[in-house]
Order: C-alpha cells, then structure tokens, then sequence
C-alpha cells in the first residue's frame, strides 16, 4: 500500500486506543503531544496508562471491545495483539475512518511513523512497513544531525521570515533573503540578532 505524507492536527479530536499493552503505551507517548482526546479500550492496561487515566490525561474504559461503531473517532488504533479483536473493528466502524494497525501495518490505511522534532520542524520517517528497524535507524540518524539547537534556528526562520513581510522590501530582495539565512552562518544567535534588528528596524520606516 502506497501511503501520502500527511501531518494532521488532531486538536481536541478523539482517538481510540484498543488495547492496553506495551504497543498501545507507545502509540499513547507518540499522540499525547497531538491534544487529542484519547480513549482506551481494553479490560486490562500496562500501569503508566492507568496512571494517565487517574492524571485525566485520557480515558480507559476498562471493557473488551464490543462492536461499537466509534463513528466520532478521527483515527483507530488497533494495538489489542488480537486478530478476532481487529477484525472485529474493520467489520464495525466505516469504511472512511482512518485506523493505524499495529499488528499489521498493510491492513490499516494509517501510519505511524518515526518522528523527529525540534521545535516547529518536524520530520517523519516511514518504510511502508518494509523494515521497522530501517526506520528506527534513520531516525535515530537524523536526531543527531538535527540536535535540539536546531529548533531555536528555526524558530529565527520563523520570526524573520514574519518581520520580512512587514517591511517595504521587493519580491526579488525578499526571497534572495530567505535563500541566504539558510546558510550555516545564521545558525549562531549573534547572526540571528542582526537579522532580527535590521528586520525591526525595516519595518519601522
């Protein structure tokens, strides 16, 4: 299954969990970032979700799955380690909704993929299922060549590239601009300092 590259914000929208493993615990640390309202499903749970539950940081609803519908879930996460449980999700709930299988990835019609973030840049990594190790091993490559500082560069990119539209320079200056804080140089704050006042200064003429 060939899958699209997708960021989703999913603010406030409900997410089920069905399971309550050391599988479904590592999807619930992927998406706590994400603000969704996160609902497990499973008669048991592994002691950090329990203890999420009791911290409101989501709601476990200590049953099996029954067959529900979850017509108001954005997305489905089928980490149960149950084939009868996960067939029994694909047979119940539309066709439309976007569900992420951990047991099978080719079954599910969403991904999860290796993350990495710093700041407002993000970057997702994924093998189509091909070899979960391979995307474990890239990732852990790219957060060392992308270390934490990296996320306060960006933030510059960000605050600049804000201030740059507020002055009365052209198009043409404009982007020449933009190419030329991509330079290694503007990685050190001194140089981001300049930027900015010049920036400040611009935009209040």
């Amino acid at each position: 299954m060939s899958m699209l590259p997708l960021f989703v914000n999913l603010k406030g929208k409900k997410v089920y969990i069905i399971g309550g493993g050391t599988v479904a615990l590592r999807r619930i640390q992927h998406l706590q970032k994400s603000n969704a309202s996160l609902i497990v499903i499973s008669p048991e749970a592994e002691d950090e979700i329990q203890t999420m539950h009791s911290h409101q940081q989501l709601t476990w609803k200590k049953k099996e799955y029954e067959g529900e519908k979850l017509a108001d879930a954005s997305l489905i996460i089928l980490a149960a380690g149950n084939k009868q449980v996960h067939d029994a999700v694909y047979e119940n709930v539309s066709s439309t909704t976007f569900i992420n299988d951990a047991m099978n990835a080719a079954w599910g019609n969403a991904a999860v993929p290796g993350t990495v973030q710093r700041g407002k840049l993000n970057i997702a990594v994924h093998t189509n299922g091909a070899s979960p190790k391979l995307t474990k091993q890239i990732t852990a490559s790219l957060e060392k060549n992308f270390d934490h500082d990296y996320g306060e560069y960006v933030d510059f990119l960000y605050e600049a590239r804000q201030w740059l539209k507020k002055t009365n320079f052209s198009a043409g200056k404009m982007q020449a601009l933009l190419e030329e804080w991509l330079s290694e140089e503007y990685h050190a704050k001194e140089a981001q300092q300049k930027v900015l006042q010049m920036l400040k200064n611009q935009a209040q003429q």
